[in-house]
């Protein structure tokens, strides 16, 4: 298990715990204790918020999306994502997924404020 880092506008606003190349599902703010799974599960994550999630290890980001309310990152868990379906299958999610896995991740840390309006999102397609 390993913290990542949350960046937006390029200025870290809190961590993730990653294990087996995926992140859990909830960002942990500056400054605060661990947000709960439990407290995100109630939460309708109407207002949704983009960022970066840097790995140090690797020396690479990849764009998320996460709820200003209660912190629980909605898309953009997995940075490896692969298709679980034949490529030669076409289908929306594949295109998604790899369009995702050409563009993402980056090496180093963000350098952008937020990721591209265009992000493909394949954990949430």
């Amino acid at each position: 298990m390993e913290f990542v880092d949350i960046y937006v506008n390029r200025r870290p606003i809190g961590h993730a715990h990653m294990r087996d190349d995926q992140l859990e599902a909830a960002l942990t703010p500056r400054g605060r204790p661990r947000t709960r799974l439990a407290d995100c599960s109630r939460c309708g994550h109407e207002r949704v918020a983009h960022a970066f999630a840097h790995r140090r290890s690797r020396d690479e980001h990849w764009p998320i999306l996460y709820c200003t309310e209660c912190f629980a990152i909605v898309a953009g868990l997995d940075p490896l994502i692969r298709a679980r379906r034949p490529r030669w299958k076409h289908d929306e999610r594949n295109v998604t997924i790899g369009r995702w896995t050409r563009e993402w991740p980056k090496r180093g840390r963000p350098r952008r404020d937020a990721p591209p309006a265009e992000t493909a999102w394949p954990d949430a397609a």
